[in-house]
């Protein structure tokens, strides 16, 4: 009778223990953390759909009934601010019922390359006892860049140029393999829109058939088929943060056109809209209508300076170009807003052992050393620079690789070259493990200059900007083909 005894009030003591407090209250004490405190490589987003959220895992179920209230805040710089609330805060399941505290944030995506800072009001966490945690409810954690790829376009550019800049038919034998000689690669330019939505018809949305994007066709400020309603504004970049992710709010909760995945886009996702043949501005007008030839915020901190964001330039084909000197996130620029795709492709390069790079994502195989480089696993030796033209005739001549295409070498357009930028890096800007010793400065493209042809474009890989230079400059060469 003793061991019975004995045994039913183990039972008892265990029911107490998983009704969390029904015979004595226990304080609630966090299991696990998602982003961890002090981490410093946090991805803007994750899970499916791609999200920016804060989770917090306790050790009991916890009271529902009332509402956390969190503050985030962003490092400028100098001092943390302020930002919006979060979206929505959720109670779910890990291990027991109600465990699980899941903020997701009013922005979509957390900025890249940035500091921030949540805090989470204490006396709102109770356990389903009512007991409150006697922890730390602050965290503080660094974002990386996006680890997303997208499939790329033609940059649209169909003027062959000669050393002079002269306007020639295309191909050009004394300079080969000019980005005006591949049409519609590695994949042909297509827009939809601006299109009305069915039941909000007062909005208009651009999708990037090519892409996946769906774009809101107006800049802020204006509206309409055509964007000629309304007032183009500027924000500064907190400011345009928010008004993209209000748009997730509209038609009372329904989201702008029906959709609220709405943000301020990446650097990478802006570029993709640049058209290498149109200048001021250096967009496909038609789908995006009434775009202003200045610069566009992106959701992008620069790499060397909390304090600034990164932009796209709609003049010519810009992006974080020195032209421009002002990148204070206080200063006030346009604001076009994207919405995410459900499922983003991630980066997938695959090192082919045969001096070549794959990216199962846009198609493209890459040389992976520069010019002048050995043909081994650390790319050892150094790279050779040299003008526009000897970096085409050099690509053109070029046989790596294993693989059908092996001869069909060619200089990248600067679309292309863009697709290989990893703006969570400097100096360089790229993944140097697949592509070892790439030099902290300027690659050639075999994109020109559409205003007078006497500029060729390059990619500078110190922070992965873009700007156009004489053609008789010195500087570094990799080379892109076609294939598997």
């Amino acid at each position: 009778m003793k061991a019975k005894i004995v045994f039913f009030t183990a039972l008892l003591l265990l029911a107490g223990c998983q009704s969390w407090g029904k015979f004595w209250d226990v304080t609630p004490r966090l299991l696990s953390v998602y982003p961890a405190d002090s981490a410093t490589s946090v991805s803007p987003c994750s899970g499916s759909p791609c999200r920016a959220r804060v989770e917090l895992v306790f050790s009991q179920s916890m009271n529902t009934q009332s509402t956390p209230s969190m503050t985030m805040e962003i490092y400028d710089g100098s001092a943390f601010v302020a930002l919006a609330a979060p979206s929505s805060a959720n109670w779910s399941t890990t291990t027991l019922a109600n465990d699980t505290l899941t903020f997701y944030w009013a922005w979509y995506w957390f900025p890249a390359n940035s500091r921030l800072r949540y805090v989470i009001n204490a006396a709102d966490l109770k356990s389903a006892s009512g007991i409150a945690p006697t922890l730390a409810t602050q965290g503080t954690f660094t974002t990386t860049a996006s680890v997303h790829q997208l499939v790329i376009s033609d940059t649209g550019q169909t003027n062959c140029r000669d050393a002079a800049g002269s306007a020639l038919g295309c191909p050009q034998g004394t300079h080969p393999g000019q980005d005006a000689d591949f049409t519609n690669t590695p994949a042909a330019r297509s827009y939809t829109g601006p299109s009305a939505h069915a039941t909000f018809t007062g909005d208009y949305t651009t999708r990037d058939n090519t892409s996946g994007l769906t774009w809101k066709s107006c800049h802020e400020g204006l509206s309409g088929a055509t964007c000629l309603s309304g007032t183009s504004a500027t924000h500064t970049w907190l400011s345009a943060m928010n008004q993209c992710a209000a748009l997730n709010s509209a038609n009372s909760g329904n989201g702008y056109a029906g959709l609220t995945s709405w943000r301020l886009p990446t650097t990478g996702e802006l570029e993709t809209l640049h058209h290498g043949q149109n200048i001021a501005p250096a967009i496909t007008g038609g789908n995006f209508p009434a775009t202003s030839n200045t610069p566009y915020w992106t959701q992008d901190t620069m790499q060397n300076n909390i304090a600034n964001g990164a932009w796209v330039h709609f003049n010519l084909a810009h992006s974080m170009s020195p032209g421009i000197s002002s990148l204070a996130k206080t200063s006030t620029y346009n604001v076009r807003c994207v919405a995410s795709p459900a499922t983003p492709a991630k980066v997938a390069f695959t090192d082919n052992g045969d001096g070549t790079i794959s990216d199962a994502v846009t198609g493209l195989r890459w040389q992976k050393c520069s010019r002048g480089q050995n043909n081994d696993s650390t790319c050892s030796g150094a790279a050779l620079t040299g003008d526009w033209q000897s970096a085409l005739v050099y690509c053109d001549g070029l046989t790596l690789g294993s693989f059908g295409n092996a001869s069909a070498w060619r200089l990248p357009s600067f679309s292309e070259f863009r697709s290989i930028i990893d703006r969570s890096r400097m100096n360089p800007a790229i993944d140097t493990a697949k592509f070892p010793a790439t030099v902290a400065n300027y690659y050639w493209s075999s994109s020109t200059n559409t205003a007078s042809g006497l500029n060729a474009w390059i990619i500078d890989f110190t922070l992965g900007a873009s700007e156009e230079v004489g053609k008789a400059g010195s500087h570094a060469t990799r080379c892109v083909a076609t294939g598997p």
